[in-house]
Protein backbone atom coordinates (compact mmCIF):
# COMPACT_ATOMS: atom_id res chain seq x y z
CA UNK A 1 0.00 0.00 0.00
CA UNK A 2 2.91 2.08 -0.75
CA UNK A 3 3.97 4.85 1.03
CA UNK A 4 0.77 5.25 3.44
CA UNK A 5 0.78 2.23 4.94
CA UNK A 6 4.82 1.59 4.67
CA UNK A 7 5.05 4.43 6.95
CA UNK A 8 2.18 2.92 9.45
CA UNK A 9 3.25 2.23 12.73
CA UNK A 10 1.87 -1.51 12.17
CA UNK A 11 4.91 -2.85 10.49
CA UNK A 12 3.83 -6.99 11.79
CA UNK A 13 3.50 -9.15 8.71
CA UNK A 14 0.78 -11.85 8.01
CA UNK A 15 2.05 -14.95 10.07
CA UNK A 16 2.08 -18.38 8.01
CA UNK A 17 -0.91 -19.93 8.96
CA UNK A 18 -2.78 -16.55 7.74
CA UNK A 19 -0.86 -16.96 4.42
CA UNK A 20 -0.49 -20.67 3.24
CA UNK A 21 -2.81 -22.93 5.28
CA UNK A 22 -4.85 -25.49 3.60
CA UNK A 23 -7.86 -24.59 5.60
CA UNK A 24 -7.30 -20.41 4.09
CA UNK A 25 -6.52 -21.59 0.72
CA UNK A 26 -9.89 -23.47 0.51
CA UNK A 27 -12.06 -20.62 1.67
CA UNK A 28 -10.34 -17.98 -0.36
CA UNK A 29 -11.35 -20.39 -3.44
CA UNK A 30 -15.04 -20.46 -1.97
CA UNK A 31 -15.59 -17.43 -1.95
CA UNK A 32 -18.34 -16.07 -4.13
CA UNK A 33 -15.74 -12.61 -5.32
CA UNK A 34 -12.52 -12.17 -6.63
CA UNK A 35 -11.27 -11.98 -3.34
CA UNK A 36 -7.48 -10.70 -2.80
CA UNK A 37 -5.39 -10.70 0.47
CA UNK A 38 -2.46 -7.69 0.92
CA UNK A 39 0.05 -7.43 3.78
CA UNK A 40 0.88 -4.36 5.27
CA UNK A 41 3.54 -3.57 2.40
CA UNK A 42 0.29 -3.77 -0.40
CA UNK A 43 1.65 -6.47 -1.90
CA UNK A 44 -0.51 -9.02 -3.20
CA UNK A 45 -0.25 -12.62 -1.07
CA UNK A 46 -2.90 -14.46 -2.27
CA UNK A 47 -5.55 -14.60 -4.93
CA UNK A 48 -8.93 -16.92 -5.74
CA UNK A 49 -9.15 -17.97 -9.30
CA UNK A 50 -11.64 -15.65 -9.84
CA UNK A 51 -9.37 -12.81 -9.94
CA UNK A 52 -7.88 -14.06 -12.73
CA UNK A 53 -11.11 -13.54 -14.99
CA UNK A 54 -11.62 -9.99 -13.12
CA UNK A 55 -8.34 -8.47 -13.87
CA UNK A 56 -6.79 -10.50 -17.05
CA UNK A 57 -3.80 -11.40 -15.25
CA UNK A 58 -2.97 -14.97 -13.69
CA UNK A 59 -2.34 -15.78 -10.21
CA UNK A 60 1.67 -15.94 -10.60
CA UNK A 61 1.40 -12.37 -12.68
CA UNK A 62 -0.58 -10.87 -9.35
CA UNK A 63 1.57 -12.22 -7.30
CA UNK A 64 4.30 -10.12 -8.26
CA UNK A 65 2.56 -7.32 -8.12
CA UNK A 66 1.67 -4.60 -5.93
CA UNK A 67 -2.56 -3.97 -5.18
CA UNK A 68 -2.42 -0.07 -6.50
CA UNK A 69 -0.61 -1.38 -9.84
CA UNK A 70 -4.61 -2.64 -10.53
CA UNK A 71 -5.79 1.14 -9.77
CA UNK A 72 -5.70 3.72 -12.76
CA UNK A 73 -3.04 6.53 -11.93
CA UNK A 74 -5.14 9.24 -10.93
CA UNK A 75 -6.81 7.37 -8.25
CA UNK A 76 -4.00 5.89 -6.78
CA UNK A 77 -3.31 8.49 -4.33
CA UNK A 78 -7.16 8.13 -2.72
CA UNK A 79 -7.34 4.83 -2.72
CA UNK A 80 -3.99 4.77 -0.62
CA UNK A 81 -6.02 6.72 2.12
CA UNK A 82 -8.90 3.95 2.12
CA UNK A 83 -6.61 1.21 1.95
CA UNK A 84 -5.07 2.86 5.31
CA UNK A 85 -8.15 3.16 7.02
CA UNK A 86 -8.95 -0.09 6.48
CA UNK A 87 -5.47 -1.07 7.96
CA UNK A 88 -6.01 1.00 10.91
CA UNK A 89 -9.46 -0.86 11.79
CA UNK A 90 -12.53 0.70 9.60
CA UNK A 91 -14.03 -1.46 6.68
CA UNK A 92 -14.17 0.47 3.50
CA UNK A 93 -16.28 -0.09 0.49
CA UNK A 94 -15.62 1.79 -2.85
CA UNK A 95 -15.95 2.16 -6.63
CA UNK A 96 -12.60 2.43 -8.54
CA UNK A 97 -11.68 2.25 -12.22
CA UNK A 98 -8.99 -0.42 -12.69
CA UNK A 99 -6.80 -1.43 -15.87
CA UNK A 100 -7.47 -4.17 -17.46
CA UNK A 101 -4.55 -6.74 -18.41
CA UNK A 102 -5.70 -5.99 -22.26
CA UNK A 103 -5.60 -2.40 -21.70
CA UNK A 104 -9.22 -0.93 -21.01
CA UNK A 105 -10.61 0.40 -17.85
CA UNK A 106 -13.28 -1.29 -15.92
CA UNK A 107 -15.36 0.09 -13.07
CA UNK A 108 -15.29 -2.00 -9.83
CA UNK A 109 -16.87 -2.24 -6.16
CA UNK A 110 -13.98 -2.22 -3.71
CA UNK A 111 -14.70 -3.83 -0.45
CA UNK A 112 -11.76 -3.68 2.07
CA UNK A 113 -11.38 -5.49 5.38
CA UNK A 114 -8.54 -5.88 8.01
CA UNK A 115 -6.80 -9.47 8.71
CA UNK A 116 -6.28 -8.40 12.62
CA UNK A 117 -5.20 -10.46 15.43
CA UNK A 118 -5.11 -9.86 19.07
CA UNK A 119 -6.22 -5.75 18.14
CA UNK A 120 -3.20 -5.57 15.62
CA UNK A 121 -3.16 -5.42 12.07
CA UNK A 122 -1.38 -7.93 9.52
CA UNK A 123 -2.99 -7.02 6.42
CA UNK A 124 -5.76 -6.35 4.17
CA UNK A 125 -8.84 -9.09 2.41
CA UNK A 126 -10.17 -7.20 -0.81
CA UNK A 127 -13.26 -8.23 -1.94
CA UNK A 128 -13.07 -7.05 -5.73
CA UNK A 129 -16.41 -7.32 -7.81
CA UNK A 130 -17.90 -5.56 -11.60
CA UNK A 131 -19.76 -2.32 -10.58
CA UNK A 132 -22.68 -0.97 -12.58
CA UNK A 133 -23.73 1.93 -10.29
CA UNK A 134 -20.56 3.90 -12.04
CA UNK A 135 -19.26 4.98 -15.64
CA UNK A 136 -15.91 3.89 -16.56
CA UNK A 137 -13.40 7.16 -15.42
CA UNK A 138 -15.57 8.27 -12.99
CA UNK A 139 -13.93 9.70 -8.95
CA UNK A 140 -14.38 7.23 -6.21
CA UNK A 141 -17.91 7.39 -4.72
CA UNK A 142 -18.32 5.96 -1.22
CA UNK A 143 -21.23 3.36 -0.93
CA UNK A 144 -22.67 2.69 2.75
CA UNK A 145 -22.42 -0.52 3.87
CA UNK A 146 -25.41 -2.95 3.31
CA UNK A 147 -26.59 -6.71 4.25
CA UNK A 148 -24.91 -8.13 1.76
CA UNK A 149 -21.77 -7.12 2.57
CA UNK A 150 -22.47 -7.84 5.63
CA UNK A 151 -22.63 -11.27 4.86
CA UNK A 152 -19.63 -10.85 3.30
CA UNK A 153 -18.15 -9.53 6.24
CA UNK A 154 -18.78 -12.65 8.43
CA UNK A 155 -17.41 -14.83 5.81
CA UNK A 156 -13.87 -12.94 6.59
CA UNK A 157 -14.33 -13.45 9.84
CA UNK A 158 -15.30 -17.03 10.13
CA UNK A 159 -12.33 -17.23 7.52
CA UNK A 160 -10.24 -15.65 10.51
CA UNK A 161 -11.34 -17.65 12.95
CA UNK A 162 -10.69 -20.90 10.90
CA UNK A 163 -6.89 -19.60 10.52
CA UNK A 164 -6.56 -19.02 14.04
CA UNK A 165 -8.15 -22.68 14.35
CA UNK A 166 -5.13 -24.12 12.14
CA UNK A 167 -2.59 -22.12 13.81
CA UNK A 168 -3.91 -23.77 17.03
CA UNK A 169 -4.28 -27.41 15.63
CA UNK A 170 -0.75 -27.34 14.27
CA UNK A 171 0.85 -26.16 17.93
CA UNK A 172 -1.19 -28.86 19.56
CA UNK A 173 -1.06 -31.80 17.35
CA UNK A 174 0.81 -34.73 18.76
CA UNK A 175 3.04 -35.06 15.53
CA UNK A 176 6.23 -32.58 14.58
CA UNK A 177 5.09 -30.33 12.41
CA UNK A 178 8.38 -28.36 10.23
CA UNK A 179 8.26 -25.70 7.66
CA UNK A 180 11.51 -25.66 6.02
CA UNK A 181 13.07 -24.49 2.54
CA UNK A 182 16.21 -26.07 0.51
CA UNK A 183 16.48 -27.48 3.84
CA UNK A 184 16.78 -24.66 6.23
CA UNK A 185 14.36 -24.88 9.27
CA UNK A 186 11.47 -21.90 9.03
CA UNK A 187 8.62 -22.83 11.18
CA UNK A 188 8.50 -25.80 13.92
CA UNK A 189 5.12 -26.36 16.33
CA UNK A 190 5.93 -27.82 19.93
CA UNK A 191 5.97 -31.18 19.07
CA UNK A 192 9.28 -30.48 16.82
CA UNK A 193 10.76 -28.78 19.42
CA UNK A 194 10.30 -31.72 21.92
CA UNK A 195 11.10 -34.76 19.63
CA UNK A 196 15.00 -32.39 18.07
CA UNK A 197 15.64 -32.11 21.41
CA UNK A 198 15.03 -28.28 21.69
CA UNK A 199 14.02 -26.16 24.24
CA UNK A 200 12.81 -22.65 22.02
CA UNK A 201 12.31 -21.86 18.26
CA UNK A 202 15.50 -19.78 18.59
CA UNK A 203 17.84 -23.16 18.78
CA UNK A 204 16.53 -23.79 15.30
CA UNK A 205 18.05 -20.10 14.16
CA UNK A 206 19.77 -20.66 11.15
CA UNK A 207 19.76 -24.50 10.98
CA UNK A 208 19.35 -26.85 8.50
CA UNK A 209 16.61 -29.59 8.50
CA UNK A 210 19.43 -31.92 7.29
CA UNK A 211 21.29 -31.26 10.55
CA UNK A 212 18.99 -33.52 12.09
CA UNK A 213 19.23 -36.16 9.82
CA UNK A 214 21.18 -39.32 10.45
CA UNK A 215 23.84 -39.65 7.81
CA UNK A 216 22.72 -43.23 6.80
CA UNK A 217 19.18 -41.44 5.22
CA UNK A 218 20.98 -37.98 4.46
CA UNK A 219 20.94 -38.17 0.93
CA UNK A 220 17.53 -40.47 0.83
CA UNK A 221 15.75 -37.59 2.52
CA UNK A 222 17.51 -34.80 0.20
CA UNK A 223 16.17 -36.41 -2.65
CA UNK A 224 12.53 -36.91 -1.20
CA UNK A 225 12.26 -33.34 -0.30
CA UNK A 226 13.74 -32.16 -3.23
CA UNK A 227 10.93 -33.81 -5.26
CA UNK A 228 8.57 -32.31 -2.90
CA UNK A 229 9.98 -28.69 -3.80
CA UNK A 230 9.36 -29.65 -7.83
CA UNK A 231 5.72 -30.67 -6.86
CA UNK A 232 5.58 -34.33 -5.75
CA UNK A 233 3.68 -35.24 -2.43
CA UNK A 234 6.65 -37.08 -0.35
CA UNK A 235 5.11 -40.79 0.88
CA UNK A 236 5.72 -41.57 4.47
CA UNK A 237 9.47 -43.13 4.58
CA UNK A 238 11.10 -44.18 7.52
CA UNK A 239 14.01 -42.56 8.68
CA UNK A 240 16.46 -41.91 11.88
CA UNK A 241 17.06 -38.18 13.26
CA UNK A 242 19.41 -36.95 15.16
CA UNK A 243 18.28 -34.83 18.32
CA UNK A 244 20.35 -31.72 19.73
CA UNK A 245 20.85 -33.61 22.88
CA UNK A 246 22.49 -36.65 20.26
CA UNK A 247 19.59 -38.99 20.67
CA UNK A 248 18.63 -41.43 17.51
CA UNK A 249 15.15 -41.49 17.14
CA UNK A 250 13.53 -43.65 14.24
CA UNK A 251 10.76 -41.26 12.54
CA UNK A 252 7.94 -41.61 10.27
CA UNK A 253 8.09 -37.84 7.37
CA UNK A 254 5.78 -37.30 5.10
CA UNK A 255 6.39 -34.02 3.19
CA UNK A 256 4.12 -31.66 0.91
CA UNK A 257 4.22 -28.56 -1.16
CA UNK A 258 3.27 -25.45 0.90
CA UNK A 259 4.27 -21.42 1.60
CA UNK A 260 5.65 -19.66 3.66
CA UNK A 261 5.76 -15.62 4.21
CA UNK A 262 4.78 -15.78 0.30
CA UNK A 263 7.85 -18.00 -1.13
CA UNK A 264 7.57 -21.87 -1.63
CA UNK A 265 7.94 -23.97 0.85
CA UNK A 266 8.19 -27.67 2.26
CA UNK A 267 5.77 -28.91 4.75
CA UNK A 268 7.28 -32.09 6.77
CA UNK A 269 4.68 -34.24 9.10
CA UNK A 270 7.20 -36.12 11.35
CA UNK A 271 5.99 -39.09 13.61
CA UNK A 272 8.00 -40.29 16.64
CA UNK A 273 8.10 -44.34 16.26
CA UNK A 274 10.83 -45.05 18.04
CA UNK A 275 8.62 -46.95 20.96
CA UNK A 276 7.01 -48.93 18.33
CA UNK A 277 10.57 -49.65 16.63
CA UNK A 278 11.45 -51.12 19.87
CA UNK A 279 8.38 -53.02 20.41
CA UNK A 280 9.07 -54.62 17.20
CA UNK A 281 12.73 -55.65 18.09
CA UNK A 282 11.53 -56.84 21.36
CA UNK A 283 8.85 -59.03 19.28
CA UNK A 284 10.96 -60.10 16.84
CA UNK A 285 13.69 -61.04 18.92
CA UNK A 286 10.88 -63.73 21.06
CA UNK A 287 10.06 -65.10 17.82
CA UNK A 288 13.53 -66.08 16.90
CA UNK A 289 13.88 -67.44 20.60
CA UNK A 290 11.05 -69.82 20.10
CA UNK A 291 11.93 -70.64 16.77
CA UNK A 292 15.12 -71.84 17.57
CA UNK A 293 13.68 -73.51 20.17
CA UNK A 294 11.32 -75.61 18.09
CA UNK A 295 14.30 -76.34 15.77
CA UNK A 296 16.57 -77.43 18.61
CA UNK A 297 14.87 -80.83 18.42
CA UNK A 298 15.05 -81.70 15.03
CA UNK A 299 18.59 -80.07 14.64
CA UNK A 300 19.54 -82.46 17.50
CA UNK A 301 17.98 -85.59 15.87
CA UNK A 302 20.18 -84.69 12.38
CA UNK A 303 23.47 -84.24 14.63
CA UNK A 304 22.92 -87.69 15.89
CA UNK A 305 22.69 -89.54 12.65
CA UNK A 306 26.53 -88.41 11.53
CA UNK A 307 27.63 -88.92 14.94
CA UNK A 308 26.11 -92.95 14.59
CA UNK A 309 28.10 -93.21 11.44
CA UNK A 310 31.04 -91.32 12.74
CA UNK A 311 31.44 -93.96 15.67
CA UNK A 312 30.63 -96.65 13.20
CA UNK A 313 33.43 -96.12 10.73
CA UNK A 314 35.78 -95.42 13.80
CA UNK A 315 35.17 -98.52 15.65
CA UNK A 316 35.95 -100.40 12.09
CA UNK A 317 39.18 -98.47 11.61
CA UNK A 318 39.63 -99.58 15.13
CA UNK A 319 39.14 -103.54 14.08
CA UNK A 320 40.33 -103.32 10.78
CA UNK A 321 43.86 -102.15 11.15
CA UNK A 322 43.93 -100.73 8.26
CA UNK A 323 43.42 -96.90 7.18
CA UNK A 324 40.72 -96.91 4.29
CA UNK A 325 40.39 -93.27 2.73
CA UNK A 326 36.72 -93.96 2.22
CA UNK A 327 35.93 -94.34 5.72
CA UNK A 328 38.19 -90.75 5.72
CA UNK A 329 35.69 -89.07 3.21
CA UNK A 330 32.24 -90.16 4.47
CA UNK A 331 33.58 -89.26 8.28
CA UNK A 332 34.41 -85.35 6.68
CA UNK A 333 31.13 -85.05 5.10
CA UNK A 334 29.20 -86.10 7.74
CA UNK A 335 31.81 -83.28 10.23
CA UNK A 336 30.75 -81.05 7.94
CA UNK A 337 26.91 -81.52 7.77
CA UNK A 338 26.82 -81.10 11.61
CA UNK A 339 29.49 -78.06 11.24
CA UNK A 340 26.89 -76.50 8.53
CA UNK A 341 23.80 -76.86 10.89
CA UNK A 342 25.19 -75.51 14.26
CA UNK A 343 26.41 -72.76 12.60
CA UNK A 344 23.10 -71.77 11.30
CA UNK A 345 21.50 -71.92 13.89
CA UNK A 346 23.58 -70.49 16.01
CA UNK A 347 23.27 -67.48 13.22
CA UNK A 348 19.62 -67.38 13.77
CA UNK A 349 19.66 -67.03 16.96
CA UNK A 350 22.60 -64.30 18.28
CA UNK A 351 21.73 -61.46 18.51
CA UNK A 352 22.43 -58.47 15.99
CA UNK A 353 21.81 -55.43 14.71
CA UNK A 354 20.04 -55.07 11.45
CA UNK A 355 22.47 -54.67 9.15
CA UNK A 356 21.61 -54.54 5.07
CA UNK A 357 24.11 -56.22 2.82
CA UNK A 358 24.39 -57.46 -0.27
CA UNK A 359 23.38 -61.34 -0.44
CA UNK A 360 22.72 -63.99 -3.29
CA UNK A 361 18.54 -65.44 -2.97
CA UNK A 362 20.01 -68.63 -3.70
CA UNK A 363 22.85 -68.99 -1.10
CA UNK A 364 20.42 -67.85 1.49
CA UNK A 365 17.65 -70.23 0.95
CA UNK A 366 19.56 -73.40 0.66
CA UNK A 367 20.86 -72.08 3.91
CA UNK A 368 17.17 -72.17 5.22
CA UNK A 369 16.35 -75.33 3.26
CA UNK A 370 19.23 -77.11 5.80
CA UNK A 371 17.86 -76.11 8.83
CA UNK A 372 14.20 -77.35 8.09
CA UNK A 373 15.39 -80.36 6.20
CA UNK A 374 15.25 -82.54 9.19
CA UNK A 375 11.61 -81.75 10.45
CA UNK A 376 10.47 -82.37 7.15
CA UNK A 377 12.29 -85.91 7.05
CA UNK A 378 10.53 -86.66 10.21
CA UNK A 379 7.61 -85.98 8.74
CA UNK A 380 8.26 -87.66 5.61
CA UNK A 381 7.88 -84.52 3.61
CA UNK A 382 10.23 -84.14 0.43
CA UNK A 383 11.58 -80.13 0.20
CA UNK A 384 12.36 -79.73 -3.63
CA UNK A 385 14.34 -76.46 -4.52
CA UNK A 386 13.58 -74.80 -8.16
CA UNK A 387 15.94 -72.04 -8.90
CA UNK A 388 15.11 -70.56 -12.52
CA UNK A 389 17.76 -68.19 -12.03
CA UNK A 390 21.57 -68.79 -12.14
CA UNK A 391 22.09 -65.89 -9.01
CA UNK A 392 19.30 -63.46 -7.14
CA UNK A 393 21.27 -60.58 -5.34
CA UNK A 394 19.14 -58.20 -3.26
CA UNK A 395 20.02 -55.80 -0.56
CA UNK A 396 19.00 -57.45 2.79
CA UNK A 397 19.83 -58.25 6.68
CA UNK A 398 20.00 -61.56 5.84
CA UNK A 399 19.33 -62.91 9.45
CA UNK A 400 15.98 -61.35 9.25
CA UNK A 401 14.98 -62.46 5.91
CA UNK A 402 15.95 -65.90 6.82
CA UNK A 403 14.02 -65.64 9.85
CA UNK A 404 10.77 -64.94 7.75
CA UNK A 405 11.63 -67.95 5.05
CA UNK A 406 12.04 -69.97 8.22
CA UNK A 407 8.54 -69.23 9.39
CA UNK A 408 6.84 -69.72 5.70
CA UNK A 409 8.44 -73.21 5.69
CA UNK A 410 8.09 -74.09 9.01
CA UNK A 411 4.43 -73.51 8.91
CA UNK A 412 4.05 -75.17 5.26
CA UNK A 413 5.95 -78.54 6.81
CA UNK A 414 3.43 -78.32 10.23
CA UNK A 415 0.28 -77.82 7.57
CA UNK A 416 1.43 -81.31 5.91
CA UNK A 417 0.42 -83.98 8.78
CA UNK A 418 0.23 -87.40 5.86
CA UNK A 419 3.60 -85.79 4.44
CA UNK A 420 3.65 -85.27 0.70
CA UNK A 421 6.06 -82.78 -1.25
CA UNK A 422 6.99 -79.19 -0.73
CA UNK A 423 8.23 -76.92 -3.63
CA UNK A 424 10.29 -73.66 -3.13
CA UNK A 425 11.11 -71.56 -6.49
CA UNK A 426 12.78 -68.84 -6.90
CA UNK A 427 12.41 -66.85 -10.23
CA UNK A 428 12.70 -63.62 -11.50
CA UNK A 429 9.04 -62.19 -11.80
CA UNK A 430 9.92 -58.40 -13.87
CA UNK A 431 13.33 -56.98 -14.86
CA UNK A 432 13.41 -55.38 -10.86
CA UNK A 433 12.18 -57.80 -8.84
CA UNK A 434 12.33 -61.88 -7.69
CA UNK A 435 9.63 -63.71 -6.70
CA UNK A 436 10.04 -66.61 -4.11
CA UNK A 437 7.17 -69.04 -3.94
CA UNK A 438 6.81 -71.72 -0.96
CA UNK A 439 3.75 -74.57 -1.85
CA UNK A 440 2.71 -77.29 0.16
CA UNK A 441 0.64 -79.78 0.17
CA UNK A 442 -0.98 -79.05 3.54
CA UNK A 443 -4.61 -78.65 5.16
CA UNK A 444 -5.07 -74.97 3.48
CA UNK A 445 -6.61 -72.04 5.12
CA UNK A 446 -10.32 -71.68 5.18
CA UNK A 447 -11.40 -68.44 3.18
CA UNK A 448 -12.60 -66.54 6.59
CA UNK A 449 -9.37 -66.50 7.83
CA UNK A 450 -7.54 -65.41 4.93
CA UNK A 451 -8.19 -61.45 5.96
CA UNK A 452 -6.80 -62.49 9.37
CA UNK A 453 -3.45 -63.52 8.52
CA UNK A 454 -0.61 -61.58 10.14
CA UNK A 455 -2.66 -59.67 12.61
CA UNK A 456 -1.14 -60.04 16.20
CA UNK A 457 -1.87 -63.23 18.23
CA UNK A 458 -3.98 -64.51 15.59
CA UNK A 459 -3.10 -68.29 14.63
CA UNK A 460 -4.38 -71.59 14.28
CA UNK A 461 -1.99 -73.54 15.96
CA UNK A 462 -2.80 -75.43 19.99
CA UNK A 463 0.61 -73.84 20.97
CA UNK A 464 0.83 -70.95 18.52
CA UNK A 465 1.50 -67.47 19.83
CA UNK A 466 0.06 -65.50 16.46
CA UNK A 467 3.70 -63.03 16.56
CA UNK A 468 5.36 -65.17 13.71
CA UNK A 469 3.54 -64.58 10.68
CA UNK A 470 3.43 -61.05 11.81
CA UNK A 471 7.03 -60.14 12.44
CA UNK A 472 7.51 -62.24 8.66
CA UNK A 473 5.50 -59.89 7.40
CA UNK A 474 7.07 -56.92 8.86
CA UNK A 475 10.74 -58.15 7.89
CA UNK A 476 9.29 -58.52 4.20
CA UNK A 477 7.69 -55.05 4.53
CA UNK A 478 11.19 -53.22 5.57
CA UNK A 479 12.71 -55.50 2.84
CA UNK A 480 10.43 -52.84 0.37
CA UNK A 481 8.58 -56.60 -0.46
CA UNK A 482 5.28 -57.82 -0.82
CA UNK A 483 3.60 -60.81 -0.05
CA UNK A 484 0.27 -62.70 -1.62
CA UNK A 485 -0.88 -65.88 -0.16
CA UNK A 486 -3.24 -68.35 -2.07
CA UNK A 487 -5.00 -71.01 -0.43
CA UNK A 488 -7.65 -73.72 -0.48
CA UNK A 489 -9.04 -76.15 1.75
CA UNK A 490 -7.19 -79.78 1.64
CA UNK A 491 -5.40 -78.56 -1.44
CA UNK A 492 -2.79 -76.60 0.22
CA UNK A 493 -0.67 -73.07 0.39
CA UNK A 494 1.16 -71.49 -1.71
CA UNK A 495 3.01 -68.28 -0.02
CA UNK A 496 4.25 -65.66 -2.86
CA UNK A 497 6.93 -63.36 -1.89
CA UNK A 498 8.28 -60.52 -4.30
CA UNK A 499 11.47 -58.81 -3.39
CA UNK A 500 13.62 -55.88 -5.33
CA UNK A 501 16.30 -57.28 -7.11
CA UNK A 502 19.45 -55.74 -6.23
CA UNK A 503 20.35 -52.91 -9.52
CA UNK A 504 24.66 -52.41 -9.97
CA UNK A 505 25.05 -49.55 -12.06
Amino acid sequence: MGEVIATSKLSKKLTFQQQASGSHNMFMERFPDALLQLNLEGAIVYVNSLCERLFGYYEGELREMTFVNLIAPKERDLVYWYLNQAAEGEDQEFDVPVLHKLGHRINITLRVFPISEQGHSLGLYVVAMPSSASKAGSTLEIIPLNSELCERKQFIENLQQSEKRYQRLVEEVSDAVIICAAGKLLYSNHAAIQLLGATSKDDFSDRSFYDFVHPDDLERVRSQLVMVEQGEELDMIEVQLQSIDAKIKTVELKGMSTYYQEKPAVSVIVRDISERKETQQLLLHSEKLSMAGQLAAGIAHEIRNPLTSLKGFLQLIQLDGSEKQEYYAIMASELDRIESIVSELLTLAKPNSVCFKERNLIHLLKHVVTLLETKAIIQNIQITTIYEVESAFIHCDENQLKQAFINFIKNGIEAMKDGGEMVIRLSKKTDASYLISIIDQGCGIPSEQMGKLGDPFYTTKEMGTGLGLMMSYKIIDNHQGKIHIDSEVKMGTAVHVELPMLIKY
